[in-house]
């Protein structure tokens, strides 16, 4: 999907560029380096390629989810350091309200 999205914004930008040039009748002398160059960098901008991975987000919650999954086989975990406190002070260690 994001191949297509990227190919759709090239052809946008590249048929813009025709119409500028054609529009203005005048001849742009640039070097082919100077375009390969551009369209290179272009290129490295606008495929990125990997997802930028952070551990609070959704992203990397899902990785760190499915890396636990993986070890655990279960979809479910006890932390043995956990079971080890009290009931009575365990609820400090959860995120939420208390009793959740």
């Amino acid at each position: 999907m994001m191949f297509v999205i990227g190919s759709f914004f090239w052809v946008l930008a590249l048929a813009a560029v025709a119409r500028l040039l054609y529009a203005s009748r005048t001849v742009v002398r640039t070097h082919a380096w100077l375009w390969g160059l551009l369209a290179l960098i272009a290129t490295g901008l606008l495929f990125r390629p990997h997802e930028d991975i952070f551990g609070g987000e959704d992203p990397g919650s899902y990785l760190n989810s499915g890396v636990t999954y993986g070890r655990q086989g279960a979809l479910f975990y006890v932390d043995p350091l956990l079971a080890q406190v009290p009931p009575e002070t365990r609820s400090a260690f959860y995120y939420g309200p208390a009793g959740y």
